[in-house]
């Protein structure tokens, strides 16, 4: 074969040209499987479980598998009932086979974000050959946002890697030469619109088929209302056999009160601007994701303007790049339109978008002549060597004494040795990739994209296992529970202050054991006069909020002051 293969034909992705690899399939899934759980799996152990979600989601896994109640998730013994409980089935299943660490409770999650960067390398190599499907994996793999959440212990990445096949699905539908073809793509379609509904209830129906659909009617309006009609009623099947089923065990096993909060009031409370909406503190404006997006897309953001300026949807495969890049844009339109709002909202429109850029840079891989596509390059590979020079030139100033608050711990971290092999660390990585960049441009040969994308997978293997393990201290919250189980022995409840979900999760975690919680200063006074003895887990800051009055008749016997990002404290009657 000369190691070149051609690809021709038909496929149910749609008609392609014949397209040179220049790896066997066999070499380029290996290298593709290798680079994705690199991406996946680096330094899920590295760290604690660190606020706000990680420790109440992992906590309410825990306790289902203990509990053996599948149907109603339970935090510190109550019913929580945000959302379906497909995440936290994952996150049990693996406690059940690997045991209970900070690092099985984000094995889950890895699963999940290995199968969504494989599903997305198989799909750009469908369409565009193996440089294609390595790039768009490398670039979902390196994108901030995805890097990030998928990482987390926490119940989003089923919602992501079912979303993209939904968004796949419905784009294969479109594309489908034969009605066996279309119906099989409609009936993944549904699956997955299905599932998704049970990851994280109404938003994944809305995000698995309201984008794509949306991209379908922009690009062919008039082939695609019948399809698209299929989809919708295929879809709510899937809903009535997956869906229902468990909607009636909760109604049964929690009442229907129960089944009212997890898919009616917390659907409108993150819809409106609700009492309820504003305690969960993610209300924002309707232009939250003009100002997150083009952080949550980074480094990726440096080449969206020659994507742009190249209209690369009139290119090759500018029906795939078009599809997935309107997809995309669809959805953070829909998210934008409900009050509440967080980054973490974009992380399942990242697989199109990634599908978009891929596509887009496997055909400019190479091209010497595009100006635009130069500057891409460049912006990338500076932004590759001046990271780490940029973190340093931070940390370097903050040792100085110039920072406060977390910046402050965060340096006080660092001896002077330690930040010294630091900076040449980071100078020597920055004048290698300085030379490549000035040797390819000397010998008139652009930077491989493929290479710039495999740079910020290592920048982001070292952020989240080197960089995570050092920031962890700041964040920790397992030498609170060390100390709490030191100071109140037993098996007996904790008690805590106007504790978050964060407190409750990591007691329960940690120690498995329930917390009380205590709502005002008046409760905090009179349990404590009851009990001269007993001991009261608060924020620091909370601490600082009390009356005078109270505070006089307290003393903190733990205090984490200076050695915290978020400090606790633990407080006990004078």
């Amino acid at each position: 074969m000369n190691g070149i293969q051609e690809v021709e034909g038909s496929t149910p992705f749609g008609s392609t040209k014949s397209l040179p690899s220049a790896l066997k399939p066999a070499i380029a899934w290996a290298l593709a499987i290798l680079i994705a759980a690199f991406a996946s799996f680096v330094g899920i152990g590295s760290h604690g479980l660190w606020t706000p979600d990680e420790p109440r989601d992992a906590a309410i896994g825990k306790a289902m598998l203990a509990s053996g109640d599948w149907l109603v998730p339970r935090l510190n013994g109550q019913p929580f009932l945000e959302k379906p409980p497909l995440g936290w089935w994952a996150m049990a299943l693996g406690y059940r086979a690997l045991g209970t660490s900070d690092a099985v409770a984000r094995v889950a999650s890895a699963g999940f974000s290995l199968a969504t960067l494989l599903l997305v390398f198989a799909v750009a190599r469908r369409q565009a050959g193996d440089v294609a499907g390595l790039l768009a994996l490398a670039v979902l793999s390196t994108t901030a946002q995805f890097s990030a959440d998928m990482h987390r212990a926490i119940v989003d990445p089923p919602l992501v890697l079912f979303i993209a096949v939904a968004h796949v699905a419905i784009y294969a539908c479109r594309a489908a030469a034969t009605r066996r073809g279309g119906a099989l793509a409609v009936t993944a379609a549904a699956i997955a619109i299905a599932l998704a509904f049970l990851a994280k209830g109404w938003i994944g129906p809305i995000l698995g088929g309201g984008p794509p659909a949306i991209a379908w009617l922009v690009v062919d309006r008039r082939r695609a209302i019948r399809p698209l009609v299929r989809v919708g009623l295929a879809s709510v099947l899937g809903l009535a056999l997956v869906g229902l089923p468990w909607a009636l065990a909760l109604e049964r096993a929690a009442g229907w009160p129960a089944l009212r909060e997890t898919l009616v009031a917390n659907a409108l409370d993150r819809i409106f601007r609700t009492a309820q909406g504003r305690k969960l503190g993610h209300q924002q404006p309707i232009w939250y994701y003009l100002e997150m997006a083009p952080v949550a897309i980074l480094p990726w953001l440096l080449a969206l303007p020659a994507f742009l300026r190249a209209r690369p949807w009139r290119g090759p495969h500018g029906d795939a790049v078009r599809f997935f890049g309107l997809a995309a844009l669809a959805g953070v339109v829909l998210l934008s339109l409900p009050s509440g709002k967080r980054a973490l909202y974009l992380v399942p429109l990242l697989p199109s978008l990634a599908l978009a850029l891929g596509l887009w840079l496997a055909g400019i891989d190479g091209d010497a002549r595009d100006g635009w596509a130069r500057a891409a390059r460049a912006s990338l590979l500076g932004g590759a060597a001046l990271l780490p020079l940029l973190l340093w030139g931070v940390t370097a100033y903050a040792s100085r004494g110039a920072a406060h608050g977390v910046l402050a711990l965060w340096a006080a971290r660092w001896s002077g040795a330690g930040l010294l092999a630091f900076g040449i660390g980071a100078v020597l990585w920055a004048a290698g990739l300085g030379a490549y960049g000035w040797r390819m441009s000397r010998q008139r040969r652009p930077a491989a994209m493929l290479t710039l994308a495999l740079l910020y997978l290592v920048l982001f293997g070292a952020v989240h296992s080197a960089l995570a393990a050092a920031i962890d201290p700041l964040k920790d919250l397992h030498a609170l529970t060390a100390e709490l189980s030191r100071q109140v022995p037993g098996d007996g409840p904790i008690l805590a202050y106007q504790a978050n979900e964060s407190l409750l999760g990591i007691v329960q975690f940690d120690l498995g054991r329930r917390v009380d919680v205590l709502a005002g200063p008046e409760d905090l006074a009179a349990r404590l006069a009851g009990d001269p003895a007993g001991r009261v887990a608060l924020q620091v800051e909370q601490w600082r909020k009390l009356p005078e009055s109270l505070r006089a008749g307290l003393r903190l016997v733990y205090d984490e002051t200076g050695r915290r990002a978020s400090p606790y404290a633990i407080a006990a009657a004078r």
